[in-house]
């Protein structure tokens, strides 16, 4: 994380993955009255300090019921200066929908792409990377695979962390979907958190 915060500035977490005991537990203290799904901390992507302070999480969402959806949410998390912790905001990046060329979210053990050391994970980072080759001035990394779809290839959708080329500071997280189809790696689209 920077070494300085103003009031008001996200300070982008720089290994999202590691999330600190006190993140934790404000997320915990948080979604706990969320009751319409089972929400599963992923990544603690930063913090902003205001009158309290707010923290930026990457969670997979589960639904409690019959035909149970999934998704990866942006849950903002907010605690107050007395410790009191509540959702803020709650967006979906991705909802999961199997219709024929839907989306389908992944597991939460195949998110953490490139953690992960195994043939299909090392050809998805291969494929972003190729895909993002070419870009001037901001590199991208992949964090955490959260769905694909199948459309002309496969499309995969990946939070990505953001930095300027010539910093080693993050800028910020995205969402983006790249495509793969007979060796050609595209990005389709990429979207600010």
């Amino acid at each position: 994380m920077l070494s300085t915060m103003h009031i008001g500035a996200w300070v982008y977490n720089e290994d999202p993955t590691n999330i600190d005991e006190h993140a934790k537990s404000v997320f915990s203290k948080a979604t706990k009255s969320f009751l319409d799904s089972n929400l599963e901390l992923m990544l603690c992507l930063g913090s902003q300090l205001v009158s309290g302070k707010n923290y930026a999480f990457i969670c997979r969402r589960k639904t409690v019921a019959l035909n149970p959806k999934s998704a990866y949410s942006l849950a903002i998390c907010y605690e107050n200066l007395q410790g009191e912790c509540s959702i803020s905001k709650m967006k979906d990046v991705v909802k999961e929908n199997k219709l024929l060329g839907g989306i389908f979210c992944t597991k939460s053990s195949e998110a953490f792409i490139s953690k992960l050391d195994c043939i299909e994970a090392n050809r998805i980072v291969h494929s972003f990377n190729k895909a993002f080759s070419n870009l001037v001035g901001v590199k991208y990394t992949p964090e955490l695979y959260v769905a694909h779809s199948i459309s002309t290839g496969i499309n995969y959708h990946i939070i990505a962390k953001a930095k300027l080329s010539d910093k080693e500071q993050s800028i910020g997280y995205k969402y983006t979907i790249i495509n793969s189809f007979m060796n050609e790696d595209s990005i389709v689209s990429v979207e600010d958190l």
